[in-house]
C-alpha cells in the first residue's frame, strides 16, 4: 500500500546558497518518536545558533506502514511528504532520489533497511543500536565493504558537553594509564518502566535492553578511553517486571493497582492497571504509541522475556577491568561513573532528571590526583534534547567545524556496541563468560 502525497514539504523549504554546501536528500525510514524528535522539529523549530537543520537536510519521502503515525504526523506538522510502504522501497528510491537514508524504524528491522540503502549505494544513518545481533552487525559491514554508501550510527552521548570533558580530560594523559572503570547506571520507575511496555520488553525485537539501552553507555566508555572489550562475565534477572513481579496487583506487596502508574500518574487521567501508561501517548512529541497492539499492555504481561538488571566484569585491552551495571527501576535516573589511572581518579555523578528525584541532584565531576589536591571539572549546560547533544550531533553530521569536528560512530563502533550487549545477555542466559571475539 502506498500514499500519494498531497504536497512535498521540500518546496516549502529554503533554498541553501550556493556557499553553504548541497543539502543532504533523506529517506526517512520508521515515523518514530526518535525521528521527529531528532529530524523533523530541528527542520522546523531551530534551536541552535549559527545552525539551521533545513539548510543542510530535505526529507524527499517518508517510509511508515502505520496509518495512525502518520495521520498524526501529518496532523502536528500540517506538511504531506510522499508516503511509501516498506513494499514499495524500489519506487520510493526511484521516486526521491535520495542520497541519504535515514534509519528510525524499530531495532528489528534496521538491518533490512540498512541494507537495502547499502545495496542503492546509499549512506546511512542509523538510529542506535545499529542492529539487535553481532551476527546482524557483521553483515551490514560486509554490506559496506560493497557498497558505495556508508554506515553512521548516532550516539548522541558523545556530543553531551559533559561527555566531551570528560575525554579531553582522559585524552590529556593526567590519569595515566587506565587500570579500573566503573559504571553504574540507573533508570528511574517512568523511564525504565516504558520500556516494559512495549516492543523492547521481547528479545526478538530489541535485541535486550544490554543492547537497545546499553549500547549508549558501552560505545561512550569505548569512545572517552579508547579501550576496546575482550571478555565479558554477566549476572541479570528480571526482578521488577513480568509475570512474577512482586509489583503486580495482587502480588506479594499486596498491591491493589499497579504502582508504577500510582506514582506517575494522578488524577482523572490515571490509566487503568490494564492499560499501558499516558507516558507514551503524551510524551512522544504528541505522536500516538503504537495502537496497533493487539492488546494492552502491562508490566506483568508473560511474554515479557528481557533483564531489568545487569552486573557486568569486562576485560578491557591493555588489562584494564570494568564494572557495569544496570538497573530499569530505580528511585532516580542517572549514572555514577569512575575512571582510574596510575596517576588519579576521575569521578562523575550525573543526574539526567533531577526534577523527578525526590533528594536534591546536583551533578558532578571531579579529579582527584594520586598526589595533589582535587579539582573539579566544569561543563557547559545546554538546553535541547538530550542535553543538547542532539543538536550538536546533528550539526557535526551536516555541518562540521573543527569545535564539532567529532564524527558519528562507524559501522565497526557499531557492531562493538551491539556485541558489548550481547555478550551481557548471552552470558546471563548462558551462565559462562563470554569473548567478545565469538561476537566480532
Amino acid at each position: 500500500m502506498s500514499v500519494s502525497p498531497q504536497a512535498t514539504l521540500s518546496s516549502d523549504l529554503p533554498a541553501i546558497s550556493p556557499a553553504s554546501g548541497k543539502r543532504r536528500r533523506a529517506l526517512v525510514c520508521g515515523l518514530s518518536t526518535r525521528a521527529v524528535g531528532l529530524f523533523f522539529n530541528p527542520l522546523f523549530q531551530p534551536s541552535s545558533p549559527g545552525f539551521h537543520l533545513a539548510e543542510h537536510l530535505e526529507i524527499v519521502g517518508l517510509v511508515e506502514p502505520d496509518q495512525i503515525r502518520v495521520q498524526a504526523f501529518q496532523e502536528r506538522f500540517q506538511r504531506n511528504y510522499p508516503l511509501y510502504h516498506p513494499n514499495d522501497w524500489e519506487r520510493a528510491v526511484a521516486e526521491t532520489q535520495p542520497d541519504l537514508v535515514i534509519v528510525t524504524t524499530p531495532d528489528f528491522l534496521h538491518e533490512e533497511y540498512i541494507l537495502r540503502a547499502l545495496e542503492k549505494d546509499l549512506d546511512v544513518v542509523s538510529e542506535k543500536p545499529m542492529v539487535i545481533s553481532s551476527a546482524q552487525a557483521r553483515r551490514i559491514i560486509e554490506a559496506e565493504k560493497r557498497s558505495g554508501g556508508t554506515v553512521q550510527v548516532a550516539f548522541n552521548y558523545r556530543y553531551h558537553p559533559l561527555h566531551r570533558k570528560l575525554k579531553e580530560f582522559v585524552d590529556s594523559g593526567r590519569l595515566g594509564k587506565i587500570i579500573q572503570i566503573d559504571f553504574n547506571y540507573c533508570l528511574d520507575t517512568l523511564h525504565g518502566a516504558s520500556y516494559f511496555y512495549r516492543w523492547n520488553r521481547q528479545r526478538k525485537f530489541s535485541g535486550s535492553l544490554a543492547i537497545h539501552k546499553c549500547c549508549h553507555s558501552f560505545d561512550l566508555i569505548r569512545w572517552i578511553t579508547g579501550l576496546d572489550p575482550r571478555m565479558v562475565h554477566a549476572l541479570g534477572g528480571l526482578d521488577y517486571y513480568g509475570q512474577n513481579s512482586p509489583h503486580r496487583p495482587g502480588g506479594p506487596f499486596g498491591n491493589t493497582c499497579c504502582p508504577y502508574i500510582g506514582k506517575w500518574f494522578k488524577g482523572n487521567d490515571r490509566p487503568t492497571d490494564q492499560d499501558h501508561p499516558i507516558y507514551d501517548l503524551q510524551g512522544d512529541q504528541g505522536l500516538p504509541f503504537p495502537l496497533q497492539y493487539p492488546k494492552r499492555l502491562t508490566l506483568y504481561d508473560p511474554e515479557i522475556d528481557i533483564e531489568d538488571n545487569y552486573s557486568a566484569l569486562f576485560e578491557l585491552d591493555g588489562g584494564a577491568r570494568m564494572t557495569f551495571s544496570v538497573n530499569f527501576s530505580s528511585p532516580w535516573e542517572g549514572y555514577r561513573l569512575a575512571i582510574a589511572g596510575q596517576l588519579g581518579r576521575l569521578e562523575v555523578q550525573y543526574y539526567n532528571a533531577p526534577s523527578r528525584c525526590n533528594f536534591p541532584a546536583n551533578s558532578s565531576a571531579m579529579f582527584m590526583p594520586l598526589f595533589g589536591e582535587a579539582e573539579s571539572l566544569e561543563w557547559e549546560n545546554i538546553s535541547g534534547g538530550h542535553g543538547g547533544a542532539d543538536a550538536r550531533m546533528l550539526q557535526a553530521l551536516f555541518q562540521p567545524t573543527e569545535d564539532n569536528a567529532t564524527p558519528l560512530a562507524s559501522s565497526r563502533d557499531g557492531l562493538i556496541a551491539v556485541a558489548m550487549g550481547e555478550g551481557v545477555w548471552r552470558s546471563v542466559v548462558e551462565k559462562r563468560p563470554i569473548a567478545i571475539s565469538e561476537l566480532i
